[in-house]
């Protein structure tokens, strides 16, 4: 019963999460030949386009999206959302 009430918490904090739009403005990032998915989510953290590291990584993994990150450069606009 805790293990479902636990896992209810976390997905509602997982939705809020996605749905929630960063407080910044446009943005750019250049992601570099072989950077790794936690640089990556470092930055996107510095630069105020995810709030919360441990719950991005979550929907990482769940879409199965760590490893589908590539090179190039990205460009965000105003009050994106991480989903």
């Amino acid at each position: 019963m805790a293990l479902m009430i636990l896992g209810g918490v976390l997905g509602v904090n997982l939705w809020v999460f996605i749905e929630t739009p960063a407080e910044t403005g446009a943005e750019t990032l250049e992601v570099e030949r072989g950077m790794s998915p936690g640089r990556v989510i470092e930055i996107l953290h510095g630069k105020k386009l995810i709030s919360n590291i441990p719950l991005f990584k979550l929907y990482l993994f769940l879409k199965g999206a760590a490893s589908k990150i590539r090179a190039g450069e990205y460009h965000f606009p105003p009050r994106v959302t991480p989903a």
